[in-house]
């Protein structure tokens, strides 16, 4: 039995090898290829023979029965690969990147056949323990770049101002705020005017989105095994998700009024009757959505003002003011401000973070542009300005691995023609480095952050 177990133990060395090559390609070279990938691939799938041989020569074995042990391994496969492509579909992974979740995952059942997280668990843990370290380091280097790129700047402005002529500064800017305030109602009425079906149907996408948002509070803060889960963090996390489904699918009310309406029936089956439940839920849910709006148009008014956020953020004051007063009745002024600091702050990081990832680029000679390279935001829109048919022809499709060759060899005769020498790259974030990070904290520890940080011990 010892030698057994340590035979698994040294099954670790092919994963911390392909740790050390993968992370390596990924850091220099931002690609994960497929020759690589392959060959580790084929290490796991003799490490799955190591199961079945061993009992041949010895009756202790270092795994479960067979039968229970390829079967939890088959389950969480399957997750993992319809999670991993699901990533990829939804653009917030390369394809080296999905690919390298699902070898990890595979890794998984044959270095800790025992874990508790087997099957239905494994995979989501995994994903938490990836993106939570990976966030916390994305969000650092986000307050690092407003810091360089946005208050250092204006710091030094105000310094150099003085104290005298602070006043006149400020009282010019509330003019200039009020004024963006006026023009931005009046751009929305000329707008709302000019094309009614189009703002009534966004509308509708909106409030369709809420209710679907609203029932999955509902049924997520009302389970028993996630009570513990925080309000406002649950309100994060659904908008997240709710976010990337929107930019998957697009705005189809009748997507999310059906799943708002089978969330809501799921939650009457489970817990019937309780209407005022049902109703609190659906306020928290506004109040956060409000405060969110409020932080996110902060940081638009510190990043330039535009009117259409001065506008959101209007409403979002009025609609707080609204649903304020209902939560205080159930929640006391502690509870609604404690919603209103998180919602707030949500939006604040939400906001900063995007913007992060969409200004944090280098710039590059036309000429040098490679396959894979990942054409920042600001670029892309200067294309589409100039030329919608080209745009439409060549970026029909953007997959977050970067551009693929016909698309580098288009761009380049595109500047070219248009004179233009350089382009801008976003600075992606090599992320094979996080994933293993994520495998090695679900390995030690047989949970995810969320559950021990908030429960303090696993599955406790």
């Amino acid at each position: 039995m010892e030698f057994g177990v340590g035979l698994r133990w040294i099954l670790f060395l092919p994963l911390l090898i392909a740790a050390a090559d993968l992370v390596h390609l990924d850091d220099s070279t931002r690609r994960i290829p497929n020759s690589h990938l392959t060959a580790y691939f084929l290490c796991a799938g003799f490490a799955y023979t190591l199961p079945a041989g061993y009992p041949l020569f010895t009756e202790a074995s270092p795994w479960p029965p067979l039968g229970g042990f390829y079967g939890n391994a088959a389950a969480h496969g399957a997750i993992a690969v319809t999670v991993a492509i699901g990533m990829w579909r939804m653009g917030l992974w390369p394809a080296g990147d999905a690919k390298l979740f699902m070898l990890l995952a595979l890794w998984m059942p044959v270095l800790d056949p025992f874990s508790p997280l087997l099957p239905w668990k494994m995979t989501l843990a995994m994903l938490i323990n990836i993106f939570i370290p990976a966030a916390l380091f994305v969000v650092l280097r986000t307050m690092w770049w407003v810091w360089r790129e946005k208050l250092r700047g204006r710091a030094r402005f105000l310094f150099a101002m003085g104290l005298r002529r602070m006043p006149d500064y400020l009282r010019e800017s509330q003019r200039e705020l009020m004024k963006s305030l006026r023009a931005g109602f009046a751009r929305a009425r000329a707008e709302l005017a000019k094309n009614p079906g189009t703002y009534g149907g966004a509308l509708l996408d909106g409030l369709a989105m809420t209710l679907a948002g609203a029932a999955a509070m509902v049924w997520i803060v009302n389970r028993r095994d996630v009570s513990w889960l925080p309000g406002p963090l649950t309100g994060f996390v659904i908008f997240l998700v709710v976010d990337a489904l929107r930019r998957l699918l697009g705005s189809r009310t009748l997507f999310w009024i059906c799943l708002a309406g089978a969330l809501s029936w799921g939650w009457m089956q489970a817990l019937p009757g309780d209407g005022a439940l049902l109703w609190r839920s659906w306020t928290q849910w506004a109040f956060f959505l409000s405060a969110f709006g409020i932080g996110t148009f902060s940081v638009r008014v510190f990043l330039g003002v535009s009117e259409r956020f001065l506008v959101i953020f209007w409403i979002g004051m009025m609609f707080a003011m609204m649903v304020g007063p209902q939560l205080i009745g159930w929640a006391g002024p502690g509870g609604v401000l404690t919603w209103a600091v998180w919602g707030t702050a949500c939006g604040l990081i939400y906001v900063l973070v995007e913007s992060f990832l969409e200004e944090d680029s280098i710039e590059v000679k036309a000429g040098q542009l490679k396959p894979y390279d990942v054409l920042s935001t600001a670029t892309l829109a200067e294309i589409k300005e100039a030329d919608l048919e080209f745009y439409d022809a060549v970026f029909h499709r953007l997959y977050p691995d970067g551009l693929l060759p016909y698309q580098v060899e288009a761009v380049r005769e595109w500047c070219d023609e248009y004179e233009l020498k350089t382009v801008s790259l976003k600075r992606t974030l090599p992320f094979a480095s996080w994933i293993f990070v994520g495998g090695a904290l679900t390995l030690w520890m047989r949970w995810d952050l969320v559950s021990l940080l908030v429960k303090g011990k696993p599955g406790g």
